[in-house]
């Protein structure tokens, strides 16, 4: 069991460092059809296991009920925001009174931020099936951790783009991006540890990891797979299929 867990919260730090890898094989950009595409696919994942791995389980979990669920949700979005407010007030500052390298660190963090809650996501749900007596399939958080993986895979590609730009080594921009991603298999053992403590509020938790997820896929995901693009109506038939992809595993396997 204890393996399992290991696993499963190594999975989507592994997508974040596919991602990061791939500035091997690129020059200097990635191209935006591929971006668009990837993104669409990768919201519509994460936009179905927030429902049915961590909204749905919420509800029905045994102290837990709506309340819990609507709290949970609007706390995670709103720390989120709050997250990009003071970024994006570091990032003004910045953008006045120092280079262009310092601002590329800024994003790097920025994307770190926003990737802790996603490894508290994996960890929740693992942390939700050990609570409950005689559980031993661990589909469902596998299913969310594929989820989290297939959106880090393009996050941890485009994140690494702008240290490439400033004529950093690839050995150096692969570091970078595998740092911004090491965050998340931590926030998992971190939530799974605190979830003993307080299975009371592990509703909560669930709840809160898919509000912040949430806000990734409506506040990057979502503008990125419509960036610079004619073709809206295949880009939403690929985020659609991703969501139906993602239901159905859910549904079937969990």
């Amino acid at each position: 069991m204890l393996l399992k867990i290991l696993t499963g919260i190594m999975i989507p730090f592994v997508g974040t460092m596919l991602g990061s890898s791939a500035i091997f094989l690129i020059k200097k950009d990635v191209s935006v059809n591929i971006k668009n595409i990837l993104s669409a696919l990768a919201g519509g994942i994460m936009l179905a296991a927030s429902v049915w791995s961590l909204i749905i389980p919420s509800v029905e979990m045994e102290g837990g009920g709506v309340f819990q669920t609507v709290t949970g949700f609007l706390s995670g979005v709103a720390s989120m925001i709050w997250a990009d407010r003071i970024i994006d007030k570091s990032l003004s500052r910045f953008d006045k009174y120092t280079p262009y390298a310092t601002k590329t660190l800024m994003q790097l963090i920025a994307v770190t931020v926003h990737n802790i809650p996603e490894g508290m996501a994996v960890g929740m749900v693992f942390a939700s099936l050990l609570a409950q007596d005689g559980v031993k399939d661990f589909t469902s958080a596998f299913l969310l951790a594929f989820g989290i993986a297939v959106q880090n895979i393009p996050e941890g590609a485009i994140v690494t783009m702008p240290v490439m730009a400033e004529n950093k080594s690839r050995k150096k921009t692969f570091i970078w991006g595998f740092a911004s991603g090491i965050v998340e298999p931590l926030g998992a053992v971190i939530a799974i540890l605190a979830s003993k403590f307080m299975a009371v509020a592990l509703p909560f938790f669930l709840s809160y990891a898919a509000g912040a997820m949430i806000y990734v896929v409506t506040e990057q995901l979502i503008p990125d797979m419509y960036e610079k693009t004619e073709r809206k109506g295949s880009i939403t038939l690929i985020f659609s299929l991703g969501f139906l992809l993602m239901m159905c595993l859910d549904v079937i396997f969990g």
